[in-house]
């Protein structure tokens, strides 16, 4: 059950095995399990007991390292990363030994930022450090990131290299930083990781009058309760309170709407389960930072929802990693919780090694143009997304 994503299926019969016989492997599945639940006590509860049954388990100890990560544990999640050899990471999390990650000021507020742009994607404008930055609204990305000539331009504390990678299977290196004040409206953000890569020039030819400065990715997001309101053209961020969070469920209640469960994934993959042509239902990554489409998939999922690929004909299309190669289809309907949209613009990515990544499978992702006309709230707290038609 877990390899197929049925993880509130798999999580009791894990449980009621635990207590007849607790291994390494039903520990570490246990501790998987919350950890997509964004429950990260009862995480690092069974991923230790399961670095402590076999403590050479690779496995175990890169989820317990995103346990401590999410936590903003930089310390204890340091430690971890340097024995599964992150050593590039680990430098830039033991750089914040004696500061606050993520540190708020003020401490309660809201920020409301406009976009400058909404296509081929939602731009907002923010302070790096004092120096103005033109972001890219990402949630397939992770952290905050940063192109490598302003970063140096707004002195931004630059680490070591590590070997990332991207949307259709693209890869690069990244290098690691650290920000010391990202500024979002009425937001002071302290003490911020970054990842820094050459993005200007990739986004130069779909962002001809704006140039592209980074991209806010969902670690930064998770910090919040974040809005991303399309037809308002505006991002709002709230700091996480529980008032905070049953606002958001009343606004559900008074509009057309989905609510959504999600899990999250490695350090920043939102996934849902949706629905292809009312027939075919996957797990879904949320990534709202992919243009041209409203739908992305491996050719598995293509032929398994019987998609009918244009033939003879590829585009590209592009994502917090540049362009990538694609082949388009067309979508007769798409849901996700009761949202349905229908008659959508499809792509088949020629590599998606997202799909196996975690242990279960992913079918393709939620685009930008699947959002385009809803407000959507994310609570990482209820792992809850809202779809609301204004």
């Amino acid at each position: 059950m877990f390899a197929a994503g049925k993880f509130n299926e798999a999580e009791p019969i894990y449980m009621q095995v635990s207590a007849s016989h607790l291994d390494a492997y039903v520990s570490t599945r246990l501790g998987h399990l919350a950890l997509l639940g964004n429950r990260l006590h009862e995480a690092r509860y069974w991923l230790t007991r399961a670095c402590e049954l076999e403590p050479e388990s690779v496995g175990a100890h890169a989820l317990l390292a995103e346990v401590y990560y999410r936590a903003d544990d930089f310390a204890n999640a340091a430690r971890q990363f340097r024995g599964l050899r992150r050593d590039a990471l680990a430098q830039k999390l033991e750089g914040f030994a004696g500061l606050t990650p993520y540190e708020l000021d003020p401490p309660a507020a809201v920020a409301i930022v406009p976009w400058t742009a909404s296509e081929p994607l939602p731009v907002v404008q923010a302070w790096i450090n004092g120096q103005k930055a033109n972001l890219i609204i990402d949630t397939g990305a992770g952290e905050l990131v940063l192109d490598q000539e302003f970063a140096h331009t707004a002195g931004v504390i630059a680490g070591e290299f590590e070997q990332g990678s991207f949307a259709g299977g693209r890869s690069g290196l990244v290098r690691h930083g650290r920000v010391d004040t990202v500024t979002l409206d009425a937001f002071n953000v302290h003490h911020v990781p970054v990842q820094i890569v050459e993005i200007e020039p990739l986004f130069a030819p779909f962002f001809p009058q704006t140039p592209v400065h980074g991209i806010i990715g969902t670690v930064l997001l998770c910090h919040f309760l974040p809005t991303l309101d399309y037809p308002g053209r505006a991002l709002v961020l709230r700091a996480v309170t529980p008032s905070e969070g049953a606002d958001t469920v009343l606004r559900a209640r008074g509009a057309e709407h989905a609510l959504v469960p999600f899990w999250l994934a490695g350090d920043h993959y939102m996934v849902a389960w949706g629905t292809i042509n009312k027939a075919y239902s996957t797990m879904m990554f949320i990534d709202t930072g992919m243009a041209g489409a409203a739908f992305a998939a491996p050719r598995s999922t293509a032929q398994g929802a019987g998609l009918r690929l244009a033939r003879g004909l590829r585009e590209t299309g592009f994502g917090g990693g540049g362009a990538v190669r694609t082949v388009p289809f067309l979508v007769d309907a798409l849901q996700l919780g009761q949202v349905c949209r229908r008659h959508l613009n499809g792509m088949m990515l020629d590599a998606f090694p997202l799909e196996r990544q975690f242990g279960f499978r992913i079918g393709g992702l939620l685009a930008h143009d699947f959002f385009r006309q809803y407000v959507v709230d994310v609570d990482f707290a209820r792992m809850t997304l809202t779809l609301s038609a204004t």
